[in-house]
């Protein structure tokens, strides 16, 4: 048997980009409840001076890092304990930088942040004066990771704060081995992963394009690795604020899939099938120029978004103003919620990617899509290319 300060001593543990987010500080009534047992299991064995013990936690070891298969939720909590009553109680818990996440940038630095910071624990939520410290940047918000461990954060707080606990948490134990027979490759953690919570089409994606990318272009690689969990999920941030469910991943995928389709429809070659799979999305963005331009119609995305007002009106002529005859003129909008679009507005929605992703909106913009308008009314085909 084993502890986590033995462990992580010894390895780095490395939660892996294919891995799914912290869940144990998620808020839904359910995984509160989960949560609260567990703390209540904690607080008993810390309490009484005996052992609790967290069955098996197993992944593979790789040039001195520990990269768990099973047990990624458990470890990070008892990552938070050790930092939680090591920095109450002033103990040496430097080896805590020995843990990260790799899921998300932001993720990753918050981790390394956090073992680093001065906290003030006469506040009823520490989270409070974690996100108002200078060293927070306000878009880590946005990560589930990061708002889960804020989460649990006040909950071992709320539990624990009368008590001074660092020295009784190596009571808590678990079996501790490496899978030496396989390596981890995608397909294994997609497969493990059914014993807890499926992983998102896009986190799968994510993942294995990020590999892609490596052997393509490593700046590329780690331009995607950034951007992807900063500046253009944020721009993706308000519709699963709106919709309540936190996660931007589907509607990110959303719009990578439909600027695939349409660069794929752009080359004139054999017909898609019905949804792309990984080895089309490859095959796609192997030309440099198709990759450019994904990145770019990303980087762009909040300029595209804001542009729909200025160029359509909805049933009715306006000055300056194409008619879309349609209520919702948000085209880029309805693509990344996943609502239906036509074939001539999503040639239409791309028209307008491929213009404001190299420049600025002008005359000749709204004068091209008038054309193109012109041409659908008489019945002319569209071409894609």
């Amino acid at each position: 048997m084993e502890n986590f300060e033995t462990v992580i001593k010894k390895y780095q543990i490395r939660i892996p980009i294919i891995q799914r987010d912290y869940a144990q500080g998620r808020t839904n009534p359910k995984t509160t409840e989960i949560r609260t047992n567990f703390l209540n299991s904690i607080y008993e064995s810390l309490s009484e001076h005996k052992g609790l013990h967290l069955d098996f936690i197993y992944g593979s070891i790789q040039n001195g890092k520990f990269i768990p298969l099973d047990g990624q939720q458990r470890l990070t909590t008892l990552f938070l304990l050790y930092w939680y009553f090591g920095k109450k109680e002033n103990k040496e818990i430097g080896y805590l930088a020995n843990f990260s996440y790799e899921t998300r940038a932001s993720s990753r630095e918050f981790c390394s942040k956090l073992t680093k910071a001065e906290i003030d624990f006469s506040s009823g939520y520490i989270s409070h004066s974690i996100i108002d410290s200078s060293w927070f940047l306000a878009f880590w918000e946005n990560d589930p990771t990061v708002r889960a461990m804020l989460t649990m954060i006040d909950a071992i707080h709320q539990k624990f704060e009368e008590f001074h606990f660092y020295d009784n948490l190596n009571q808590i134990t678990f079996n501790f081995f490496e899978l030496k027979d396989f390596g981890l490759d995608d397909d294994l953690y997609i497969k493990m992963n059914a014993r807890g919570k499926s992983l998102t089409e896009f986190e799968n994606f994510k993942a294995k394009f990020e590999q892609f990318l490596e052997e393509v272009d490593e700046d590329l690689k780690n331009e995607f690795s950034l951007k992807i969990d900063n500046d253009w999920t944020d721009i993706f941030w308000e519709y699963c604020v709106e919709d309540g469910s936190y996660l931007v991943d589907e509607f990110i995928m959303n719009y990578i899939v439909y600027i695939a389709e349409m660069l794929h429809y752009k080359q004139a070659v054999e017909p898609l099938d019905f949804k792309l799979d990984f080895r089309q999305m490859t095959n796609i963005f192997s030309a440099q120029d198709n990759l450019q331009f994904l990145f770019r119609s990303l980087d762009n995305l909040g300029v595209i978004l804001e542009s729909f007002d200025d160029i359509f009106s909805k049933n009715q002529y306006e000055e300056s103003r194409v008619c879309l005859f349609d209520e919702s003129i948000n085209l880029a909008e309805r693509v990344i919620k996943g609502k239906s679009i036509n074939i001539q507005h999503r040639i239409l929605l791309f028209i307008i990617i491929s213009h404001l992703a190299v420049s600025k909106r002008n005359m000749e913009l709204n004068e091209l899509i008038r054309v193109v308008q012109s041409l659908k009314s008489r019945g002319n085909n569209f071409p894609y290319h």
